[in-house]
């Protein structure tokens, strides 16, 4: 497997982001800030999680949390099974 110099360079930006967020994450003056940074480390860590899956030409590399996560995220939380009676 090869990488051509723009799958480089997308990952070496990544890799760059992930270790100024954990910068971020190590030196947040206050808590918001911590709380932004380990969501950006998130958001991070899935985008090299699809990148790794493209290389390898295999969607199972997609893991169902790494999926999970990211679609609670977006939609704000876990919803509630039944809406009914809850006795």
């Amino acid at each position: 497997m090869s990488l051509n110099p723009l799958e480089i360079l997308a990952f070496a930006l990544m890799g760059a982001a992930l270790l100024l967020g954990l910068v971020r994450f190590a030196l947040g003056p206050a808590t918001p800030d911590r709380l932004v940074a380990a969501d950006t480390l998130s958001v991070i860590t899935t985008a090299g999680l699809a990148g790794v899956a493209v290389l390898l030409d295999s969607p199972s590399t997609w893991t169902w949390p790494s999926c999970t996560g990211a679609v609670l995220r977006r939609r704000g939380g876990p919803r509630p099974r039944h809406r009914g009676d809850r006795s």
